[in-house]
């Protein structure tokens, strides 16, 4: 083997090598981006199951902020007596939960662009206002995905009140 063909050998294998740690680089910078993606829908699945595994047991609802407002809060009453909140900062874009008397202190999740609750009536398509008629709630919530361009996720979620 001649001083040529080690210096062709060398320069090949460093080409190679290059190109390898180009792949391996940009395979994980992929990859970080799709894991940032799905902590922020993540964020919304796990906001969304939270407040409907309680609304399911809820025997009343106290107090629902409107349709419209992508600030949302909500309190519900439960068998044990408890009043239970959850609210949303618009400022923060964290959804947080406590029982009442207190305030809604306890962080369920970060990244939240909007929490909303609609109250429906028993027949469950007539959306109503009146606290003493929702018998169903709809749980949206809305994530912007930050690897995404500026993509939004929404999940929501149905979750009737126990007992009328």
């Amino acid at each position: 083997m001649t001083l040529l063909e080690v210096m062709a050998a060398t320069i090949m294998m460093a080409t190679l090598m290059a190109s390898v740690v180009v792949l391996v680089r940009s395979s994980y910078a992929v990859w970080q981006a799709h894991e940032s993606d799905m902590e922020c829908a993540e964020s919304a699945y796990a906001t969304i199951r939270h407040v409907v595994r309680h609304v399911r047991q809820a025997t009343a609802v106290t107090d629902i902020s409107t349709s419209a407002d992508t600030s949302g809060n909500l309190a519900l009453q439960m068998d044990t007596g408890e009043t239970l909140l959850w609210q949303h900062s618009g400022a923060g874009n964290q959804v947080h939960y406590g029982v009442s008397p207190g305030a809604a202190d306890q962080l369920v999740a970060y990244n939240i662009d909007e929490l909303t609750f609609v109250g429906y009536e028993a027949d469950g398509t007539t959306p109503t206002t009146v606290i003493g008629d929702i018998r169903a709630i709809l749980c949206t919530a809305k994530v912007t995905m930050p690897a995404g361009g500026g993509t939004s996720r929404t999940v929501s979620s149905w979750a009737w009140v126990r007992s009328w």
